[in-house]
């Protein structure tokens, strides 16, 4: 699994490079869901240029074209650089990169997310650890999974010092839409088309939680980035929803 795991960037490199389409970028969006006021720079960093985005809470952005390769990606705040990750991206990708966590009153550059090796995530998502709930910096990939004629959902739990939340989605039925710990996705699911009532309650709590109302469209991915709502009472939670559709629906 070890030699797995450092092949991989390998891989990922031999693709980028023998890539012959001119034409071919990297799709990414990006998000802020770290609890703070203050505004959050994200750079990123290739080949001696500097793309720069500024993003306050909350904020998921539309996605963006990049040219593949390898990027070093900074997340400053107050002036300071706090999360520092490099990245591979290979042609044809889809991806979320985002923050979460909590500022620390000295905060430093969170060493968890710290590496001098390649960073890449091919399918799925990393496993994650609350580490405190230092900030963090995470990557999914974004493509469609699905049928033709379903769409796919997937929520990410980011509220800090809740260990868990549970999910179900209604359409005509009941549907377990599971359970996930702080920092952790639940895998995408695939729903026939319609529009879902979708409720979250804490694991040790029927007490309802949220409750949002979502429209699917087919060859089309959901994902759901539950976060504290900052702005009303403590405790109350909020849901960014991010779509991700297939090209060139069939």
């Amino acid at each position: 699994m070890r030699a797995i795991k450092y092949l991989i960037p390998v891989f990922l490199l031999y693709f980028i490079s023998c890539s012959e389409k001119g034409d071919q970028y990297v799709e990414l969006r990006l998000g802020d869901f770290l609890v703070e006021n203050s505004a959050v720079s994200m750079k990123l960093i290739s080949d001696g240029a500097t793309e720069k985005y500024s993003l306050n809470y909350s904020d998921l952005t539309s996605y963006y074209k990049i040219k593949p390769g390898v990027y070093q990606i900074q997340v400053v705040v107050h002036e300071k650089v706090i999360l520092e990750k490099k990245i591979g991206f290979a042609a044809g990708g889809k991806f979320t990169l985002f923050i979460y966590g909590l500022l620390s009153e000295n905060q430093v550059v969170n060493q968890t997310t710290t590496s001098s090796q390649l960073h890449s995530i091919v399918s799925g998502a990393e496993a994650r650890t609350a580490n405190g709930y230092l900030p963090q910096m995470r990557l999914l990939d974004d493509h469609y999974e699905g049928g033709k004629t379903t769409a796919q959902m997937r929520w990410v739990n980011l509220v800090p010092f809740e260990k868990s939340f549970t999910a179900e989605a209604s359409l005509d039925s009941d549907i377990n839409f599971g359970t996930t710990a702080y920092g952790n996705d639940h895998a995408s699911q695939k729903f026939d088309i319609g529009t879902y009532s979708v409720i979250w309650r804490s694991k040790s709590s029927p007490i309802k939680l949220l409750e949002m109302s979502q429209a699917l469209d087919k060859q089309t991915l959901y994902t759901f980035f539950l976060i504290p709502e900052i702005q009303g009472k403590t405790g109350d939670l909020k849901v960014v929803t991010g779509e991700s559709s297939k090209t060139n629906k069939e």
